[in-house]
C-alpha cells in the first residue's frame, strides 16, 4: 500500500510526467487506482495459473 501512496503523491507533485500521448503503440500510464487495482490482480492470477512462483 506504501507504494500505492508514493506513486499518486509522485502524480500530484509532476502531473506533468503522467500525460499520455494519443498516438497508438506507445506505453500508457495508469493513473486510475482501481484500475491499476485490477489489473495487477489479473496479472497475478494469470501468474500463478503459469505455473511460475511470485
Amino acid at each position: 500500500m506504501a507504494s500505492f501512496t508514493k506513486y499518486f503523491n509522485l502524480m500530484k507533485e509532476h502531473p506533468q510526467l503522467f500525460i499520455n500521448p494519443d498516438e497508438e503503440g506507445v506505453i500508457k500510464i495508469i493513473t486510475d487506482h482501481e484500475k491499476i487495482r485490477t489489473l495487477q490482480a489479473k496479472l497475478k492470477k494469470e501468474y500463478k495459473e503459469s505455473g511460475k512462483k511470485n
